[in-house]
C-alpha cells in the first residue's frame, strides 16, 4: 500500500464522518476502476494534460457528489497525485472494513464448495477472529483448500500433500 495514499486517506477520514467515508470509498472505487482503461489512465496521468482539464475530467466522472469529495479530488490533482487514486480507493476500502469489522476473503479450491460449507468456514473464522468474515469461492489449481483474507493478513492452506506427509511422519514416529 502506498504511504502517500495512507496519508491522504488518514486526513480524509479525520475530517469527515464514518458514513461519508463509506460513501467516498464506493465513489473512489468506481473512479479507480476507470484507471484500468489505458486511454483514461494516459490522459489522467499525463503531464501534457492541464490540471484544470484533469480536475474537470474527474469531477465529470464522479457526477454530483459532496463538496468535500470534490475538494479532495481537486487537492489530489493540484498536488500531482492523480496516479495515487487507485491506491487511495483501496486504502479507503480497507478503512471502511476496519470501521465496520466486516472483511471479505476468498476460498480457493480445485473442487466446488457448497454454499453451506462456505458459510460454515466463514462462521468458524468469524468466531475465532471476532470479526465478520464473508467468503467467496473460487476455482484454483491447488490440490486442497486455501482461505485468504488479505485485509487481516490471513492465509490458511490445507494441501493434500501436506496432510499426507504429516500422517506418514506421525506413523513413522510411532514405530
Amino acid at each position: 500500500m502506498s504511504l502517500i495514499a495512507k496519508r491522504y486517506v488518514k486526513a480524509l477520514t479525520e475530517s469527515v464522518s464514518s458514513e461519508k467515508v463509506s460513501e467516498f470509498a464506493e465513489l473512489f472505487s468506481s473512479l479507480a476502476s476507470n484507471f484500468s482503461d489505458v486511454k483514461f489512465k494516459t490522459v489522467a496521468t499525463s503531464n501534457l494534460t492541464s490540471k484544470s482539464d484533469k480536475e474537470a475530467l474527474f469531477v465529470e466522472t464522479l457526477g454530483e457528489v459532496d463538496v468535500e469529495l470534490k475538494n479532495f479530488v481537486k487537492l489530489l490533482v493540484e498536488k500531482g497525485r492523480v496516479a495515487e487514486i487507485p491506491a487511495v480507493a483501496e486504502e479507503l476500502r480497507v478503512q471502511v472494513a476496519n470501521q465496520s469489522g466486516r472483511y471479505e476473503g476468498k476460498l480457493l479450491s480445485s473442487s466446488s464448495v457448497s454454499v453451506e460449507d462456505l458459510q460454515n468456514i466463514a462462521e468458524g473464522l468469524s468466531s475465532k477472529l471476532g470479526k465478520d468474515i464473508v467468503l467467496t469461492a473460487s476455482k484454483s489449481d491447488i490440490k486442497g483448500v486455501k482461505v485468504v483474507v488479505d485485509d487481516l493478513n490471513i492465509d490458511v492452506t490445507l494441501s493434500r500433500a501436506r496432510i499426507e506427509t504429516d500422517i506418514i511422519n506421525h506413523i513413522l514416529k510411532a514405530i
